[in-house]
């Protein structure tokens, strides 16, 4: 009995889609009679005998509720429909039926037939009809509205859309409150989609249309055939062809592991839905309290990118997969919150991992723009624990702060708004604060006739020494510089004269002590009298 009915169904959408079809087919409701619906519906109310007549209508003065009689169209009271735009994101363009005109289109403006829409790159529209019909139109899609009527008058107040989509992609949900009466048709080059209160989405080019059912159902015919579609169900019709059997559109993606909240943008995060049979997914952003309409649709194989043109906002998140047949299956959403400003500004110093003494450290970083205030964050612990944490606010980019306590020490700063909204940290960058190492102590050189010996006190293992031998104490003409790991140098004795030595440790981090008080060295001439002595000897032998 079901598959009677429904076959009935299908049998009265062919007729009321057919293109030669003439007819509305109106559903009786309880209390209704031909001759009420005559002087309520039609231009003519003696036309009621003649509907008696075509329909076979045994009693007149009794029409079973559900009863669907059909009416020639040209009998009934009929005016165009109010189509405005509701919602507009990006740059849309209508070229006007009349003028043929061209013009920008912005929300509240009213839509008449035969215009045709335009969407850009990243644009969308969403056209609303009189009886609560919403149709969104896709970026780089191109639509015409053929028909717009509302059927008649006050009786039946029914609805009568056509749209030919010429290219692009649409969401509709047509008839939101399942009037019987309401028709609405999508017409594409390959094939047409009647629906009588559905949720769907058509994709069409010159060659092919496809046809996603989200609830309802759908007819979908071109002169090869037809396919009826119910919720879960795609089909794809394509010129010269009958529309496919109905496929079952994959089960919406895994998105457990997508993140709620973003703090830094660009994010970028990995598909995990392993199991399914999808090649690409569709990504949908919208915003959540204007959920009609899309912000960014990109199609991507592995992954999802969050981009920085999303301004911080609540948004809905769709996701989908895309069979091999380029179906898009359904969707799972979800909320996600964007806070990412205002941004981090960029430090500058200290650098990552960097080490020196205990002492005064100066910290500087970036100054973004429109910032006048910053919130630095010092930390012995790198997760941050407010315990082991101090805050600072600051009005200039840069801050100098004694640190005595050797350790290692986290920081991250923060831009801080006009309204004094803290923006998400920056990353942290860690500080290695050493002792500072003792400055050497110089014993007294030891000079002979070959060597000058120059030692200071040993400070360790793990230490080197930055040795500097000059003639003259600013250092200015340094004779000798050298790094060397033992506590002492030996170098050939210089010519007899003043000289400077000074010395400094290096600990094994690279932190170095500072130069040691300067060494002043004299040294004096060699002593020829041994020379002399063998000359006069010689001298005297001779004689």
């Amino acid at each position: 009995m079901q598959k009677k009915i429904y076959f009935t169904f299908l049998i009265c959408l062919l007729l009321s889609f057919s293109a030669s079809a003439e007819n509305w087919f109106y559903t009786f409701k309880k209390g209704d009679t031909v001759w009420d619906f005559g002087h309520s519906a039609l231009i003519e109310w003696q036309h009621w005998d003649d509907i008696v007549t075509l329909n076979k209508i045994t009693n007149d003065h009794y029409m079973k509720p559900g009863m669907q009689i059909a009416i020639p169209m040209k009998w009934l009271k009929q005016r165009e429909s109010k189509i405005s735009v509701r919602k507009i994101t990006g740059q849309v363009t209508v070229q006007l039926d009349e003028s043929r005109r061209t013009m920008i289109l912005k929300p509240g403006m009213r839509i008449s037939l035969g215009d045709s829409i335009h969407t850009k790159e990243n644009s969308t529209i969403q056209l609303i009809f009189e009886d609560g019909t919403k149709l969104t139109l896709l970026e780089k899609s191109t639509l015409i509205l053929v028909s717009a009527r509302m059927i008649g008058g006050d009786k039946i107040n029914a609805s009568d859309i056509k749209a030919k989509i010429i290219k692009g992609r649409a969401n509709i949900h047509a008839n939101p409150e399942k009037q019987a009466d309401n028709r609405f048709e999508i017409l594409t080059v390959a094939g047409n989609s009647a629906v009588r209160g559905t949720k769907f989405r058509v994709n069409a080019d010159q060659t092919s249309t496809m046809t996603e059912v989200l609830t309802g159902k759908i007819l979908v015919s071109n002169p090869q055939g037809h396919t009826d579609l119910t919720s879960g169900f795609g089909t794809i019709a394509r010129v010269g062809e009958k529309p496919l059997a109905p496929i079952v559109l994959l089960d919406a993606p895994n998105i457990e592991h997508l993140p709620r909240i973003i703090r830094y943008l660009p994010e970028s995060n990995k598909l995990t839905d392993a199991a399914s049979k999808a090649t690409a997914y569709r990504l949908q952003i919208l915003k959540k309290s204007e959920p009609e309409l899309i912000l960014i649709d990109q199609i991507s194989k592995q992954s999802v990118i969050f981009s920085q043109l999303l301004p911080d906002d609540d948004y809905i998140v769709k996701l989908r997969a895309i069979d091999e047949n380029g179906l898009e299956g359904k969707t799972a959403q979800y909320v996600m919150q964007i806070d990412a400003r205002p941004e981090a500004p960029f430090q500058q110093q200290p650098k990552d991992t960097y080490v020196q003494t205990v002492g005064e450290v100066n910290f500087k970083w970036s100054e973004p723009e429109n910032i006048k205030q910053y919130l630095l964050e010092l930390s012995t612990q790198e997760s941050f624990q407010e315990s082991e944490t101090s805050q600072f606010k600051l009005l200039e980019n840069k801050y100098s702060r004694a640190i005595e306590e050797p350790g290692n020490y986290y920081w991250r700063i923060s831009s801080i708004d006009n309204n004094g909204k803290i923006g998400p940290p920056s990353n942290s960058s860690s500080l290695v604060i050493v002792p500072k190492p003792e400055q050497p102590k110089i014993e007294e050189p030891a000079i002979d006739e070959h060597q000058l010996l120059l030692k200071w006190r040993d400070a360790g293992s793990d230490m080197h020494y930055k040795i500097q031998f000059a003639n003259d104490s600013k250092f200015s003409q340094i004779l000798t510089e050298q790094t060397i790991t033992q506590a002492q140098f030996n170098l050939e004795r210089p010519t007899s004269g003043t000289y400077y030595f000074r010395v400094q440790t290096i600990s094994s981090e690279g932190v170095s002590s500072g130069y040691s008080p300067t060494q002043k060295i004299d040294v004096p001439p060699k002593s020829y009298w041994p020379a002399g002595f063998a000359s006069l000897l010689l001298l005297l032998l001779a004689l």
